[in-house]
């Protein structure tokens, strides 16, 4: 059996203030660099094709779309040309896959692909020729799923499993709204094959997959500034890097924000949010194994919703799971989607073997997490670095201000698969 390459660190980026955590991978021969979304909540890589049009956003089924209150970027970073690598090989499958924020399609190929220090011959890949406006930004050319492969519209084994990677972990960086922060920052760091331990202190507390779809776990409840919601605990809670916020049921969520005075439910093309006064600074604490783990109020406040800067809008947004039709791959939609807005306040691990089994494990934050997070992009200029290899440059150009982001369409990549195998 070939040994596995050791544990490594993979620079990422953080895009738009907070709104996506994306990394390089390499694709074809001789092999090119291109951005893709690390999605924890899906299962598929794709990558968009050389001339591939856009279509209006529209709504998924099962979960509630996340629809832009502003028309969202429809720039994407290089497109995936077929004809420009010797070793792809098209396939006669079709691919569709339906997201919370859109949808896309194309045709399912194989190609040599690496990530970090793992590289997989005849990785199943989509190339997409149609994809909803504003479902990719900036540089980011696609998403790599990383959650299983029971989910995977290809049918296809994830990357992932197919490079054996047992364990990988993630330490993601909260924007910083200084006057040279830009709308792409160091985005911490992703490690293939085990964890980092400067990253974090104490041990890391796992919590046993109920299944192996989605990164599916328990919590034991969810308490606001102290006072613990009756009803609560779940067993359908999925862990989503590809999601910036929290979807959570409708009861809980409403039951959260009735212990914030002055909240309300929001409207018009924000309707599942909820928006509370600026002035607040709730604390918004998930226990998962026994442990509680609060979130940062900076991380709960999403950002002003009005000109005078006096209503917030909240990261915990209403959404419903579904039970699964003919078309849906899942059996059923989970009840919790917990992304970024937590993920910044803890270091994660995704293990699919060892001991224990499959689980997701949480870990406190070392001393000074954040700024080693945000020095692992510094060294090269803010750029995104996959073990030392090429560098892809940064955009410059000026953030947007630390409000709400302006494709809110891209805040729930969790993945409802509609898929098309023909």
């Amino acid at each position: 059996m070939p040994l596995l390459p050791p544990p490594l660190p993979w620079a990422l980026t953080n895009g738009y203030a907070d709104s996506e955590y994306y990394g390089v991978i390499y694709v074809g021969t001789p092999p090119r660099p291109f951005n893709v979304i690390l999605d924890t909540g899906s299962s598929d890589l794709w990558l968009i094709g050389q001339g591939a049009s856009s279509s209006s956003s529209h709504s998924g089924s099962g979960i509630s779309s996340i629809g832009s209150p502003t028309a969202g970027s429809s720039a994407t970073g290089s497109p995936f040309s077929p004809s420009s690598s010797s070793s792809f090989q098209s396939h006669s499958n079709s691919f569709q896959i339906t997201y919370g924020s859109g949808s896309a399609s194309g045709a399912v190929g194989t190609d040599t692909i690496t990530q970090g220090s793992y590289t997989v011959t005849n990785q199943a890949f989509a190339v997409v020729n149609k994809a909803t406006s504003g479902l990719l930004s900036g540089d980011v050319s696609g998403i790599m799923g990383m959650a299983f492969q029971s989910l995977a519209s290809t049918s296809s084994s994830p990357f992932w499993q197919s490079a054996k990677i047992d364990t990988f972990a993630f330490g993601i960086s909260r924007f910083v709204n200084i006057s040279t922060a830009t709308d792409v920052e160091p985005g911490g760091i992703m490690t293939l094959g085990g964890v980092n331990n400067t990253l974090f202190q104490g041990d890391v507390n796992y919590i046993s997959l109920k299944s192996q779809s989605y990164w599916l776990i328990a919590m034991d409840s969810v308490s606001i500034n102290g006072q613990v919601l009756t009803g609560s605990q779940s067993n359908a809670v999925a862990i989503d890097t590809g999601t910036s916020l929290i979807g959570a049921p409708t009861a809980i969520v409403a039951a959260v924000y009735a212990q914030i005075p002055g909240a309300r439910a929001a409207t018009g093309s924000y309707q599942g949010y909820y928006q509370f006064p600026c002035s607040a600074n709730p604390v918004l604490t998930l226990t998962f194994g026994g442990k509680p783990y609060p979130i940062a109020p900076d991380d709960f406040n999403v950002g002003a919703v009005d000109s005078d800067g006096k209503m917030c809008l909240g990261s915990i947004f209403a959404v419903e799971s579904s039970s699964s039709s003919s078309t849906t791959k899942s059996s059923s939609s989970p009840a919790w989607i917990i992304g970024d807005s937590f993920l910044k306040n803890v270091y994660t691990v995704f293990r699919a073997a060892g001991d224990g089994g499959p689980a997701v494990g949480f870990a406190t934050p070392a001393n000074g997490y954040q700024d080693l997070l945000r020095s692992a992009g510094t060294a090269n200029g803010g750029g995104v670095t996959s073990n030392g290899g090429t560098t892809t440059n940064a955009r410059h150009s000026p953030a947007p201000p630390r409000a709400i982001p302006s494709f809110l369409s891209l805040l729930l990549t969790f993945a409802l698969i509609t898929w098309t195998l023909s």
